[in-house]
């Protein structure tokens, strides 16, 4: 198969740039699903007046830090 330079450089530079693209989009899509399976499983006990203004969700404050560092 004779390949020209272009071909050479979508084969061997593009197509596993794209691959590791693709495969953190996918890591990251499973951390976001496990760690949003992981919050519906808490007993959470929800107050409107809560002083944190927050209705105490603040335990998913980690959960965005992850997020942002899996960018």
């Amino acid at each position: 198969m004779n390949l020209t330079l272009s071909g050479y450089w979508y084969a061997y530079v593009g197509i596993p740039i794209f691959q590791f693209i693709l495969l953190r989009w996918y890591m990251r899509f499973l951390l976001w699903f496990r760690s949003l399976w992981q919050v519906s499983k808490l007993t959470l006990h929800l107050s409107a007046a809560h002083p944190d203004r927050a209705f105490d969700l603040t335990v998913t404050a980690p959960l965005v830090l992850v997020d942002s560092v899996a960018l």
